[in-house]
């Protein structure tokens, strides 16, 4: 197993290369043929998002909605704080229910964040470092009235750069 770590300056760099060289002795000190080189290159470490959305029907009032779904950091960077999450109701054919969001970790521990509402969205902001995987829910009205698709644009903004995911 070969690993190699990175810093935070280091998950900021949009290219990131390493190279490895492989060489077989015979126990006297000489390479048993050629040389082999190994390289690779990796454009930059990604936290990961993935975003989807299921209809669901709210019973109490006979509704369509759709229950969204949003995680990230998937790999178990550490984030640093004042990174976003910006979730954009794109085809703007949908409202955010009001009081329907929540935040929770894969290992259960509490993140501090802060939510705002935009016209088309909403934005959250981390307000401390986490390394958690983070999951984030809500639920959005359906356009019952055209059948319309409903598109949903997620992006991750954090030190390694602008991650997207998209649900319809």
């Amino acid at each position: 197993v070969y690993r190699t770590y990175y810093t935070t300056k280091g998950m900021q760099e949009p290219e990131l290369a390493n190279n490895a060289e492989l060489i077989f002795r015979d126990g006297v000190g000489i390479g048993i043929g050629e040389t082999v080189r190994i390289d690779f290159d990796l454009k930059g470490p990604k936290a990961g998002i993935h975003k989807s959305g299921n209809y669901v029907l709210n019973e109490e009032t006979g509704l369509q909605e759709i229950e969204w779904s949003v995680t990230f950091n998937n790999s178990k960077i550490m984030l640093d704080v004042e990174s976003t999450l910006t979730d954009t109701f794109t085809s703007g054919n949908y409202t955010l229910i009001e009081d329907s969001l929540a935040l929770s970790t894969a290992d259960g521990s509490e993140v501090d964040y802060s939510f705002e509402s935009l016209d088309n969205g909403f934005v959250i902001t981390l307000k401390e470092a986490t390394n958690s995987k983070i999951t984030v829910q809500f639920r959005t009205t359906a356009d019952d009235t055209d059948n319309l698709d409903h598109v949903n644009d997620a992006v991750l903004k954090w030190q390694g750069g602008d991650e997207t995911d998209t649900a319809t």
